[in-house]
């Protein structure tokens, strides 16, 4: 009887030490829910990769992707969804490698340079659920006017 006691609460404790490891069934509060819709020229944006990365060195960066409709769920981990607290610079792209039939299949990007490699956007993730919707814009080439001459 002793012994099958002291088995269980072996057992109890074990299952609550990788509960607080793991986290399982904690909340974080460093972290909260973002989602949201990307568009580019009006329509739904399909597969682009939406990374949030916190400014001032503090946070760790998260990772969403967007579905054929263009909506988007940050991770903060592969089993945490979220984003950290605070300022966070956000970059789009949609440039990938796939292998499709043993072959690599590069995806070029469509998004423009101010949406990822130079990013302009900034949030601002706060406690509860955000949702953040990006309208991106394609460029358009700058047309250079002829000089005219006297």
């Amino acid at each position: 009887m002793i012994a099958a006691r002291k088995s269980t609460l072996t057992a109890l404790a074990l299952v609550l030490a990788a509960s607080v490891v793991c986290g399982c069934g904690g909340s974080r509060s460093d972290i909260a829910e973002v989602s949201g819709t990307v568009t580019l020229d009006g329509e739904p944006l399909p597969n682009a990769q939406v990374q949030f990365i916190p400014k001032g060195g503090t946070g760790s960066s998260s990772f969403g992707k967007t579905d054929s409709s263009g909506n988007y769920s940050m991770m903060f981990s592969r089993s945490v969804p979220g984003a950290s607290l605070g300022e966070s610079s956000i970059r789009i792209s949609t440039a990938d490698v796939n292998v499709q039939d043993g072959e690599e299949v590069v995806v070029k990007e469509r998004v423009p340079p101010k949406y990822n490699s130079k990013s302009e956007l900034v949030e601002n993730v706060q406690l509860g659920s955000n949702t953040f919707n990006f309208t991106l814009v394609s460029g358009v080439e700058e047309i250079t006017q002829p000089e005219l001459t006297e």
